[in-house]
């Protein structure tokens, strides 16, 4: 019963984590507005990837509610490696805003790389645990 609930949690952190990476990049800690003539900034780019993978897990982290232990583990191995590798996405892979004050640099790739280690450390523990029962 306890195996229970430690791997209901790991599932609702994991649906959660997602979710935020997902739907947060667009509303909590979003990248830069769009300019005053109504294009965008060169970090719009990061923020849509960012929101595009986060959508990826969070399908990937619903579909894990109904799937049998084995193709669970199958799932968190692959949502490791989508959140693993948004991670460098803001900053490095695509180009930011050149100011550090700018709110893709301050807030967005900050949060991106948080929410991104977050769900990296609990999809680990997930997949440990998963091995482990066998």
């Amino acid at each position: 019963m306890n195996e229970e609930r430690s791997n209901g949690f790991l599932d609702f952190a994991i649906l959660f984590f997602t979710l935020l990476l997902c739907i947060g990049s667009q509303t909590l800690f979003p990248a830069c507005a769009p300019k005053p003539d109504g294009s965008w900034m060169m970090c719009h780019a990061s923020n849509l990837v960012v929101t595009g993978t986060g959508a990826i897990c969070s399908l990937l982290a619903f579909a894990r509610v109904f799937l049998s232990r084995r193709l669970k583990t199958i799932l968190s191995a692959a949502i490791f490696a989508v959140s693993f590798f948004t991670m460098p996405v803001p900053g490095y892979v695509l180009p930011l805003c050149r100011m550090a004050a700018m709110q893709c640099q301050a807030i967005f790739r900050p949060a991106v790389l948080f929410v991104g280690i977050l769900l990296c450390i609990v999809t680990g523990i997930d997949i440990w645990f998963r091995l482990r029962k066998g």
